[in-house]
């Protein structure tokens, strides 16, 4: 079978479901994944990547079909088209860098903001087996570290954690804590950047975010959180909290780490997220053999550009293509009026 799906990076695997019963239902129910749907979802996916001439290598395996398959809910159109943009964006460059390759933990900067415990998921999932991702952005020194090293951090993390059926199923609740963040911080990244870097992690990277809650965010940044919010489509909007206190954040609070009210002390649950980040090492990193055909895209694809989320990939190809041959054809027409005139007259 792995023998006929030549550009995939990984082997081709008979993916037997191994899921909990109450992860399966969900799967099901939410998802409108059933064995049947699964199977010729994960064959067609296969099928088109490699007759599709702009993927060069891609991963084939079922985990990874997968995250994509659940995030758009088996809707194989806008499953190809996240999967597409996805490669693409790996592609991106800021500042010369690469920001969506090379998520290597092992990096001294990536080792000193995990230590910090700028970013971490809690070890025990919520009641609904949601895993729970600790964010504390008042940790990160602007004038010391560089804004794509904070989202290299992120892509690593999801990089990871989406690895996890479980997690692919049942989907994420974010937790920030902007303690320790004041104006100076609006200088990390411009408005635009951040317009153009949510929206396209928001459409692009395959996560179910199904809480997000802002814990003490200085009034000093309200503006700012108002401009990310009204960027936000309505669903993801409505799974938006901003709190004053601790106590009002809708979740477990035993889960949290002992410095929040838990039981766990923060240095021990950095500690379990290093170990996970060093059991899918090897997967994550090897996602960089992953490529595609960068030139048979449109600009505004490679670059990023949001207005271009809002259409496909092969719709924006088409308009080009239309409008190239209307400006071939609308001159061609013009030189055959010029001649007819000339024998008229």
């Amino acid at each position: 079978m792995s023998s006929k799906f030549t550009k995939s990076i990984t082997p081709i695997d008979d993916y037997v479901c191994t899921l909990p019963e109450e992860t399966r239902k969900i799967a099901e129910d939410e998802l409108r994944e059933t064995d049947s749907v699964r199977r010729h979802a994960l064959e067609s996916l296969r099928e088109w990547a490699e007759k599709n001439p702009r993927i060069k290598a891609v991963r084939l395996d079922s985990t990874f079909l997968l995250k994509f398959l659940r995030c758009k809910k088996f809707s194989l159109p806008m499953v190809k088209e996240q999967i597409e943009r996805y490669l693409v964006l790996r592609h991106y460059v800021y500042d010369d860098m690469k920001v969506f390759t090379n998520f290597d933990y092992k990096m001294p900067v990536m080792q000193e903001l995990i230590d910090l415990g700028y970013i971490f998921p809690l070890p025990q999932r919520d009641h609904l087996n949601r895993r729970i991702v600790m964010y504390r952005p008042g940790v990160f020194n602007p004038s010391k570290h560089h804004n794509f090293e904070m989202v290299k951090l992120h892509g690593l993390t999801y990089e990871t954690l989406m690895e996890d059926e479980l997690v692919q199923v049942h989907g994420l609740i974010h937790i920030v804590d902007s303690s320790g963040m004041g104006l100076h911080y609006l200088t990390i990244f411009t408005p635009h950047e951040v317009y153009r870097i949510g929206r396209n992690l928001e459409k692009i990277v395959p996560i179910r975010h199904k809480q997000i809650h802002g814990l003490k965010v200085h009034p000093s940044l309200k503006f700012a959180v108002d401009f990310a919010l009204s960027q936000m489509n309505d669903k993801m909007r409505k799974r938006v909290f901003l709190n004053k206190n601790l106590e009002d954040i809708n979740v477990d609070k035993s889960l949290l780490p002992l410095e929040y009210g838990g039981t766990i002390p923060m240095k021990d649950m950095i500690e379990s997220f290093k170990q996970e980040l060093a059991a899918r090492h090897q997967t994550v990193i090897g996602n960089d053999k992953m490529d595609v055909n960068l030139e048979l895209y449109p600009e505004q694809v490679r670059n990023g550009s949001v207005r271009s989320l809002k259409k496909s990939i092969d719709e924006i190809e088409a308009e080009k293509n239309y409008n190239n041959n209307n400006i071939n054809g609308y001159s061609l027409q013009g030189v055959q009026g010029s001649f007819r005139k000339l024998e008229i007259d």
